[in-house]
């Protein structure tokens, strides 16, 4: 005959296979670690604390742990409390504190070629395209001029430089392309009293270089990453 904790064990664990399949858990609790390959415009996985995914996978073996959880579990996690420190840090920032006023803007009819020789002039890597008013229209980054230049060579035949000429409007038959064609307006934009914490999972890591920051739909200022990281290091040196 069963003994009362033998037969309340034998109960829970067959209560626990139906619960587990209507609530899709499963044990040993972990999700698989299959690798996610980024599209193309997709923000690529953070590395926490610089670890590779290799080095997190040993840290899950030397605690024994890795029945329990997953390598981009932990790796999730470990990014999250490195975002909750980092907005610790920031505390009551707005994005208006943080950004950089009155941003250098083109217009959607601008050359790439004045593009161009606006990021090598002043060493951005990121730029507003508003209309006369300021209302805005979208962001160009250094890397929109890349892909375009690569997007034009695989269909032509003459050539990577061939093609990174015709984009800058420097190919008398061509003629010029204009910011409006390469221009991303569907990127994320934020207010100026909008907490600067917001600011963290969009320039973290990633392809995204800078934030626009709106009032009333206009341009009013950019927070770039070096903006954000300058800001972060002057808090750290205040509360130390």
């Amino acid at each position: 005959m069963l003994s009362p904790v033998m037969l309340g064990t034998a109960i829970l664990s067959l209560l626990a296979v139906p619960y587990a399949r209507a609530t899709g858990r499963r044990y040993p609790f972990r999700q698989a670690d299959t690798p996610h390959v980024p599209e193309m415009d997709e923000e690529p996985q953070r590395d926490p604390l610089g670890l590779t995914r290799e080095e997190l996978g040993d840290l899950l073996a030397d605690f024994r742990q890795t029945q329990n959880i997953g390598v981009e579990d932990l790796a999730r996690l470990i990014a999250a409390a490195e975002d909750r420190a980092a907005n610790l840090r920031l505390g009551n920032l707005t994005c208006g504190e943080v950004m950089t006023r009155d941003p250098v803007t083109v217009r959607p009819l601008t050359s790439l070629d004045q593009v161009a020789d606006l990021f090598a002039r002043l060493g951005y890597t990121a730029l507003p395209v508003t209309e006369d008013d300021g209302q805005f229209r979208g962001m160009i980054f250094q890397i929109h001029l890349i892909r375009f230049a690569v997007e034009q060579a695989r269909r032509d035949t003459g050539g990577f430089r061939a093609a990174l000429r015709q984009a800058m409007g420097r190919d008398p038959v061509a003629g010029h392309v204009y910011a409006r064609e390469i221009m991303r307006s569907d990127g994320p934009r934020l207010a100026a009293d909008s907490p600067a914490t917001a600011l963290l999972p969009l320039l973290a890591e990633g392809l995204r270089e800078a934030v626009p920051i709106l009032e009333q739909g206009r341009v009013v200022g950019i927070v770039t990453r070096t903006d954000l990281v300058a800001r972060l290091e002057e808090e750290l040196v205040r509360r130390a």
